[in-house]
């Protein structure tokens, strides 16, 4: 969206304005998926399960109170999902980290550890 108003825009301090917040809106993006890297491999150690984990959008939800359970985890200690729509974006690691048959409460309690000794801001969409 802020692309194409970018595409659109003639005066100079409102394109450099738009540059700052797309900017802005890609770092923000950015460091979600380096947390969401970093939390994927505090729970699986394998690296090629890892790159599974956060890349295979084709996993059928099997586990759904595990998947209640990690995503309420995840929007409760590290990103709200009402403040950060981006994280949207990784439901499918939620879904892959319990197809794989972990523990969900393993799975929790490690998002709560990771993010409350990470820094956490909202705004990310």
């Amino acid at each position: 969206m802020l692309e194409n108003k970018l595409k659109n825009v003639q005066n100079l301090s409102e394109k450099k304005l738009l540059e700052t917040e797309l900017r802005n809106v890609q770092e923000k993006r950015h460091y979600l998926t380096e947390q969401m890297t970093e939390i994927v491999s505090q729970i699986v150690e394998d690296v090629e399960m890892r790159i599974h984990v956060l890349n295979d959008r084709n996993n059928k939800l099997t586990r759904l109170d595990c998947h209640h359970q990690v995503t309420d985890a995840f929007n409760d200690h590290c990103f709200s999902y009402g403040k950060n729509p981006y994280a949207w974006k990784f439901g499918h690691v939620f879904v892959n980290l319990c197809v794989l048959g972990l523990e969900a409460q393993k799975i929790a309690s490690t998002l709560e550890s990771y993010c409350a000794a990470n820094i956490r801001f909202d705004g990310i969409y």
